[in-house]
């Protein structure tokens, strides 16, 4: 009869197992407790290009909606650190997102283009990583 409960207690064990790494897989946030899909971080990634680099975004984008409307294709996501990161997120919870968001736009007579990396996990942005190519102008 020990076996038994032996196995009971091993297929439980097993289970919860897959539930923890299925949570970590699909952006489970056990410090605020709630999901956070792709789309919200890059939200938080647009966000914070639209407030911190104010001077670039053109006057005319004020909002998440208004910045991706402007630029459909301006971002996507990669799971941070490949195959660390993915160890890290399955085992631990602790994986973190790259946010890659890039524009083009005029502003003052001058075109650019803008590049930035953030570095995302549930809790909020680890950091940023931006470059920003000035070209002149065509008349």
């Amino acid at each position: 009869m020990t076996w038994v409960k032996g196995i009971s207690i091993g297929k439980l064990l097993i289970g919860a197992l897959v539930i923890f790494m299925t949570l970590n897989t699909i952006g489970f946030c056990y410090s605020k407790f709630n999901f956070n899909t792709r789309g919200m971080l890059i939200d938080i990634a647009i966000r914070d290009t639209i407030l911190e680099d104010r001077q670039l975004v053109p006057n005319t984008i004020n909002t998440v909606e208004e910045f991706r409307a402007a630029y459909p294709n301006c971002c996507e996501t990669h799971l941070a650190n490949g195959a660390l990161g993915l160890i890290a997120m399955l085992f631990f919870g602790a994986g973190s997102t790259d946010v890659y968001v890039w524009f083009e736009a005029t502003k003052q007579s001058k075109s650019y283009s803008y590049n930035a990396v953030y570095n995302i996990d549930c809790r909020g942005i680890n950091s940023k990583r931006r470059d920003v190519e000035t070209h002149s102008s065509k008349q």
